[in-house]
């Protein structure tokens, strides 16, 4: 990664990576870089496609949110490839500013399930919501900061991502250390909720009934349905154990590749680790999604009786 100082002449990007410019082809500085791209794109487009129906069992502004993900994905890459075919900044904008976007959208999400208002302090979540809040703020910062210095665009940018970053790892970390802590309680409360509600008319029905048998019957009716949300619970949390290790593994191999890519630019340039970084990103964020999807379930199978 080299940083252009002549960034003014035509407005040209802050960075150039290290792939060798116009090597592969007269018309596309970065050849490997800009192809790789699509990979972004398809991880949107086959994330909507493939998890649809689950997607839709979510209230309309977790839908709308979904949605609006895999958009800011398909922006990421159309900004990635025109970005690395010509190293251009309004490209590179184009490629920053939605992975900024993205991690917001991701919060924002989270935010709004149950677990994590249940599971969280009022401090923490209220931080949380100002992150959210500043962040097109913080991008009109980042894109009017080129033309006062190229070390502070730089700066801006990655400390607003990470901040992003690490705030969206902050919610899932503590969901996957705390949820099991919540989740059955709340599903007992669910089922004995439930049972209150049919007793209530006990006495009215106890005409018709026999009165042990009854009991009997909602005792077992409310074990049952316990035990069915339990199992379904478990499946849900077991599914997303598998997707965070498989995510971290995408995401650590990539990081790794970036950063000695970075570290060893002179030495390592002809194995285009840029662009494998671009591929196993693209599956990462693509698992990420689908570990955020699976929470939505979790807060739904936990409070789909809203009086609880």
């Amino acid at each position: 990664m080299k940083i252009i100082l002549n960034h003014y002449y035509y407005m040209k990007s802050t960075i150039d990576w290290c792939e060798l410019n116009y090597i592969e082809s007269e018309y596309i500085a970065e050849y490997w870089n800009s192809i790789t791209g699509v990979f972004l794109i398809m991880s949107g487009i086959l994330f909507y496609k493939f998890n649809k129906d689950l997607i839709l069992q979510n209230d309309i502004y977790i839908k709308n949110k979904f949605k609006t993900i895999c958009n800011l994905l398909i922006l990421v890459g159309i900004g990635t490839i025109l970005f690395h075919s010509t190293l251009l900044y309004p490209f590179q904008l184009l490629d920053e500013i939605p992975m900024i976007l993205l991690a917001s959208e991701y919060i924002k999400i989270l935010l709004q399930l149950n677990i994590v208002q249940t599971m969280f302090k009022q401090n923490i979540l209220q931080y949380l919501k100002i992150i959210t809040k500043y962040v097109p703020f913080l991008s009109i910062i980042i894109s009017l900061s080129y033309f006062i210095n190229i070390y502070l665009q730089i700066s801006i940018f990655h400390i607003t991502l990470k901040i992003t970053e690490i705030s969206v790892l902050f919610i899932l970390y503590n969901l996957s250390l705390n949820l099991n802590k919540i989740s059955y309680d709340i599903i007992y409360r669910n089922h004995n909720t439930s049972n209150k509600l049919h007793t209530s008319n006990y006495e009215s029905l106890s005409i018709l009934y026999n009165k042990n048998n009854m009991t009997n019957d909602y005792k077992y009716t409310h074990l049952i349905n316990v035990q069915n949300d339990i199992l379904e619970y478990i499946k849900i949390k077991k599914n997303i154990s598998t997707l965070n290790n498989s995510a971290l593994y995408y995401y650590g191999v990539s990081m790794s590749l970036w950063a000695i890519e970075n570290l060893f630019c002179n030495y390592v340039h002809f194995l285009q680790l840029h662009a494998l970084w671009h591929i196993l990103s693209s599956i990462g964020v693509y698992k990420l999604n689908q570990i955020i999807l699976n929470y939505t379930l979790i807060n739904n199978l936990l409070y789909k009786n809203k009086n609880v």
